[in-house]
């Protein structure tokens, strides 16, 4: 990185939010990224109206409104058509999910919105939200 940034070349910083993991230390993620020595642009996903207006005064220099982030929360959304296959807890790195009651049930202390789950559903029944 500090080559590129020596010769000129652009550096463009992604999953600066490690894919969710650190979705509740945003601020310290996110300063982080905007602090390394040549990057350029930092990617980042956003899902809400709150989310821009965080993201876009922290990137502009202000301090952003934390209260913005308390409004952003994310949860996990099982749908109703879960076959409880167990392929989402499997995956979970977290340990965030278990198959009780025939569906997938999440720990929202647990989880982290890392989406990994989401991947191997074969259902589709699981979305970051």
């Amino acid at each position: 990185v500090t080559r590129a940034a020596h010769i000129g070349a652009g550096v463009y910083a992604m999953k600066a939010l490690g894919g969710g993991h650190l979705i509740r230390d945003r601020r310290a993620a996110l300063e982080y990224a905007l602090n390394v020595p040549g990057v350029t642009s930092v990617a980042v996903g956003m899902q809400s109206a709150e989310e821009v207006d965080y993201n876009a005064a922290l990137f502009s220099g202000e301090a952003p409104d934390e209260h913005l982030a308390e409004r952003a929360k994310r949860r996990l959304l099982i749908d109703t058509w879960c076959e409880a296959c167990g392929k989402c807890a499997a995956r979970c790195p977290q340990r965030a999910l278990k198959v009780e009651g025939g569906r997938a049930r999440v720990d929202a202390e647990k989880c982290v919105f890392c989406g990994y789950c989401a991947a191997v559903c074969p259902q589709f029944c699981i979305k970051v939200i």
